[in-house]
């Protein structure tokens, strides 16, 4: 396995992935998807891709998973986007479990987003009906490390997406047979490769690969937000007192059956650019007690750009994070993640 070089391994991820056609995100469904967790990576830049290297590692890069030595378990609460809705909440499990048997880590996560009770009438608004919408998401994955430089890994997930109760759509839209459900499952696939110790770590992750999501009990189905991540991170300084990491991540989401008809290669290219995100950050930890993060995220057609920023403390086996990144958004609004995280 040695003898196989890094480039290979991606050409190989690639080919062996569906064949993509290059598309905005708008153009997906279920893109709860593509919201970043944990405070730590939201705080620099939401980039982690190239370090993945506690429980976190289950969404941004399975493949970094293969290095982790000790279980790991990260739980994230945010009051999501409370410009946007009051009672707008997201949350996170994920966690690793090394097993020596397997020659490898095991791990998973749970994703749930809701923006809180959604009001339904009918057209004479005789009829008022309240009820909570959510989108959740479930993986199990198992990451292995095939050299002392190499890891790789992959999940398979179910995504579930509650729009509305069947009985709801009867009573407001009674000809209307469909399903307020939608269902799908996914795979990611990811690798770390760290060719110069300390100083370069490359990630790349392929997510959310599978078909559309279909929506029961009707013949609508949207495509995923299939993403692209491509990562870097160095950690140049790394002692008992100090540490310091930087890191970069870039995003493409990648969407069947873009159309494309009558663009030129530079309109593409152009497009296709403006549509790739992009994250820097930098992390100092000081006696591996106390963390301080900053960062910069740019998505310029989905209009967000602006710093992050974020910290952290660590007390024996705990640590608890707090990421912001309410200043990339073009309108008023907090937007904080709180993570605790228990390694043993």
């Amino acid at each position: 396995m040695r003898k196989i070089s890094f480039l290979t391994i991606i050409l190989i991820a690639i080919i062996a992935s569906p064949v993509f056609v290059f598309a905005t995100a708008n153009q997906a469904g279920a893109v709860f998807l593509t919201i970043f967790p944990g405070a730590g990576p939201v705080g620099m830049g939401n980039s982690f891709t190239a370090i993945s290297d506690n429980a976190l590692a289950n969404y941004y890069n399975i493949g970094g998973a293969g290095f982790i030595k000790n279980n790991d378990i990260t739980l994230m609460h945010s009051n999501w986007l409370p410009g946007l809705a009051p009672d707008m909440y997201y949350e996170y499990l994920g966690i690793v479990h090394p097993v020596k048997k397997w020659n490898g880590v095991i791990g998973g996560e749970i994703t749930y987003i809701t923006p809180g009770m959604i009001n339904a009438q009918d057209e004479t608004g005789s009829i008022n009906i309240e009820y909570r919408v959510f989108d959740a998401e479930g993986k199990i994955t198992y990451a292995t490390k095939l050299s002392d430089k190499l890891s790789i890994g992959a999940g398979v997930k179910f995504i579930y997406l509650f729009l509305a109760p069947d009985w709801v759509i009867r009573t407001i839209l009674p000809s209307n047979t469909g399903s307020g459900e939608g269902v799908a499952i996914a795979a990611d696939f990811g690798l770390l490769y760290k060719p110069i110790d300390k100083y370069l770590n490359i990630g790349l992750s392929l997510q959310n690969l599978g078909p559309n999501i279909n929506y029961l009990q009707s013949s609508s189905s949207d495509p995923l937000p299939r993403l692209v991540r491509l990562g870097f991170a160095s950690n140049p300084v790394h002692d008992s007192l100090s540490d310091l990491v930087a890191t970069m991540d870039l995003v493409k989401v990648l969407v069947f059956g873009a159309d494309s008809t009558g663009e030129t290669f530079w309109q593409m290219a152009k497009e296709e650019l403006e549509d790739t995100w992009m994250g820097i950050g930098l992390q100092y930890t000081y006696y591996n007690f106390i963390t301080g993060r900053i960062g910069y995220f740019l998505d310029y057609s989905g209009d967000r750009k602006g710093f992050t920023y974020g910290g952290g403390i660590r007390v024996k086996q705990f640590k608890i994070d707090i990421g912001v990144d309410s200043d990339i958004y073009g309108f008023n609004t907090s937007n904080y993640r709180i993570s605790l995280s228990y390694r043993f």
